[in-house]
């Protein structure tokens, strides 16, 4: 395990934030994996308060080029998310005007925890047909953990 990230791989990562959303702490419900659309593919959607369409970009170490996904995802999602371990999160924080410019937001998770750093803002998606498609990709993958 990598001393500075606490993560093998980005999809451990990603596995530890799923069990932080099933938590049932988190703001989140349903959620499933890797939605694919024409503009790349998100490693997480999940359901929200109102019913909105959330999207989270998991990096290791990466996060300037999670911003830049996390912003494409703002065409279906209604609040998109970058999702780092918490040392790297930490540090991204600092630059906090690059997600706030791109309309995303920032959390990490440790320990199965999600902290939310900075508040991704609600949008408006460009794309209703695809947000609608990925709600029922959603509907039709959930993550099941066991």
């Amino acid at each position: 395990m990598s001393k500075l990230v606490g993560f093998l791989s980005e999809q451990e990562l990603v596995n530890e934030f799923l069990q932080g959303i099933h938590s049932g702490i988190s703001p989140w419900g349903a959620a499933a994996t890797e939605f694919d659309y024409q503009s790349g593919r998100t490693d997480v959607i999940a359901i929200g308060a109102d019913n909105q369409l959330v999207a989270f970009e998991a990096k290791l170490t990466r996060w300037k080029v999670a911003v830049h996904q996390a912003f494409k995802n703002t065409c279906f999602a209604e609040e998109s998310y970058v999702v780092l371990p918490k040392s790297i999160a930490e540090r991204a924080y600092s630059q906090c005007e690059e997600f706030s410019k791109r309309r995303v937001g920032l959390c990490y998770v440790e320990n199965s925890d999600i902290v939310i750093l900075i508040q991704a803002p609600r949008v408006s998606p460009l794309n209703m047909w695809l947000n609608a498609k990925a709600a029922n990709h959603i509907r039709d993958n959930r993550e099941q953990l066991h």
